[in-house]
This record gives structure tokens, C-alpha cells and sequence, in this order.
């Protein structure tokens, strides 16, 4: 039985080489039959947190096809396999000097790590657990109907980021410390994003965005919050899944959902697209079905009170 699940295991190795070649050449025929020509590139090869830098993109379709281009601001960590600590997207506009050229403003976040290994020190012991950060810009151009149709990643340098202590071992401490550090951004785009998600901003859940802008962060123009709220519907973050399941406590995880939900309720029961968004938070966030009723159950209690 062992050497006929050997043989069978053998006949597949060619398969799946004739598989993954399959497909790889059905990308690169699609990508030649709709675009002409796709150009990437940033504006400078090391960023320091807090710097502003451009993300640039030449892309020229065939038959004058309507294509969206974006940029994803991404870090990811490769330990055994990848997780992507952080991604921020944004939609790049056509520039005034031709149709096919395209930019985007692009921020790194104050709290960025720093590129290279996590825990690296010449006095690091042999059986240290050291972890790899890159950063990326990762280019996506799109058909109208939002298929992919061609994708590319420019690495850059982050030398100056935030560095993790050498004796910093486990995965866990790394995902709690960066959780932590964009936890307040993340809420913030996603509390965006559920409010728009059913139409426009309406004026209740304004009023409570900008009082979370003001605790947040101490802005309390009202006018700068605004902007601040125009911008996160511009970009979505967003952070591993399964990265988060495994090492960011379930109190923290509780409470952005929590907060979530209380948005939603702002200005009334919730309609089809909230419940959708909050049911796909609750998945990445790896919250249980008994999780979510007995928060729904403390939120109504909370608003109840506050009626009366």
C-alpha cells in the first residue's frame, strides 16, 4: 500500500508542475492581451516613519479597456511562512500630464518596523527566534469588473523604523506590540469604512467619528477631522487573520469589535451591508458566533441605559 501511495505521488509532481505552468501562462496571455504597457516604481528607496513618498505607475490598456490601478502599503514578516502585519490601499488617480500615467501619496506609519531581521544581535543566542520585516509597494491593475489583471511589488528600505528588543523570541509578543502600535488607525479606517459602507456618512455617525478623532489623536477641528475621515475611506487596513487568531489576546480582539458594533447602531437597526461587514470583522478578528451574541447583548443593555 505504501509504494502505490508513493507511485501515485510521483505522478502527481509532474501534474502539478503542468498545473502551476498552466496557470502561470494563462496570467502572462491575459496581462499581454489587455495591457499594452506596465511600468512601477516609488520615488525613493528608504523611508523613514513619518515620511511621505510617491508611489508611481505607467499603465497602458489595449482597446482603450477601463483599468483601476492601487497601491498597497505592506509589511510582512516571514517566519516559516509570511504574515502581513500591516497593508494600507489606496486607489492611484491618472496625473494631469497623461491618462496612463498614475500616483499616490503614500505615509509610513510612525509605528513602522524596521527592515531586517527581529532579534538580531551578534550576542543573540544560536537558538534565538529571529523573524524577517520587509516592506513593499505592491501595484495591482484591474479590469473594470475588478479583475487582476497584473500585479508587481517594489521593496524599499525602512532603516530607521522601530526596532524590537533583541531578547523578543516568541511571535506572540511581536503581534501583540504591533497590534497594539496601529490599533488605533485600524479601528479608526474600519469604523470609516462601516459607516459608509450603507450609503453616505450620515450626520450621527459624523458626530461620533470626530468625537473618536478628538480622543484619538487631539484634533478637535472639526474641519480637519473631516478631512482625516475623507482620507481613511481613501485607504483600508488591514493585518493577518490568522496572525491575529493565534497571539493578540481575545480582550483586544472583543473590544475592536465592540466599538464596531456600536457605530453601526448609530443611526438605527443594522441593514444588510453593516451586518455583512461586521460578520467579515468578526472573521478576521476570530471571534465565535457566542462571542458576538453576548457583546450584541451588552451593547443593547449600554444603549438601553443611555435611553432611559
Amino acid at each position: 500500500m505504501g509504494l502505490y501511495f508513493f507511485f501515485l505521488a510521483l505522478c502527481l509532481i509532474p501534474v502539478t508542475v503542468v498545473a502551476g505552468a498552466l496557470t502561470a501562462s494563462f496570467r502572462v496571455l491575459r496581462r499581454l492581451a489587455t495591457l499594452r504597457r506596465a511600468e512601477f516604481s516609488v520615488s525613493t528607496t528608504e523611508v523613514r516613519p513619518g515620511d511621505t513618498f510617491e508611489a508611481r505607475a505607467t499603465v497602458v490598456p489595449r482597446a482603450a479597456r477601463a483599468v483601476t490601478v492601487e497601491a498597497h502599503l505592506t509589511c510582512t514578516m516571514f517566519d516559516h511562512r509570511p504574515h502581513e502585519l500591516y497593508a494600507s490601499t489606496r486607489r492611484m488617480t491618472a496625473t494631469p500630464a497623461a491618462a496612463s500615467q498614475y500616483a499616490v501619496d503614500l505615509v509610513l506609519p510612525e509605528y513602522a518596523l524596521r527592515t531586517g531581521r527581529v532579534g538580531d544581535s551578534t550576542t543573540v543566542a544560536e537558538n534565538a527566534h529571529r523573524m524577517l520585516v520587509v516592506w513593499t509597494v505592491d501595484f495591482e491593475v484591474r479590469s473594470a469588473g475588478g479583475t487582476l489583471l497584473h500585479r508587481r511589488s517594489r521593496a524599499f528600505e525602512v532603516p530607521r523604523g522601530r526596532r524590537l528588543k533583541t531578547q523578543l523570541r516568541r511571535m506572540s509578543l511581536l503581534a501583540i506590540d504591533t497590534f497594539s502600535s496601529i490599533r488605533n488607525d485600524m479601528l479608526f479606517n474600519w469604523l470609516v469604512h462601516l459607516a459608509a459602507c450603507d450609503g453616505p456618512i450620515t450626520p450621527a455617525e459624523r458626530t461620533q467619528l470626530y468625537e473618536l478623532v478628538s480622543e484619538m489623536v487631539g484634533m478637535a477641528d472639526l474641519e480637519d477631522a473631516s478631512v482625516r475621515v475623507e482620507r481613511e475611506l481613501q485607504r483600508r487596513l488591514v493585518i493577518d487573520g490568522l496572525f491575529l487568531h493565534r497571539y493578540v489576546p481575545l480582550e483586544q480582539r472583543l473590544e475592536f469589535y465592540r466599538a464596531l458594533l456600536t457605530l453601526a447602531l448609530t443611526d438605527g437597526p443594522l441593514v444588510d451591508k453593516e451586518m455583512t461587514f461586521l460578520f467579515e470583522s468578526a472573521k478576521v478578528l476570530g471571534i465565535s458566533d457566542e462571542d458576538v451574541k453576548t457583546i450584541e447583548a451588552e451593547v443593547a443593555l449600554a444603549r438601553q441605559a443611555n435611553a432611559n
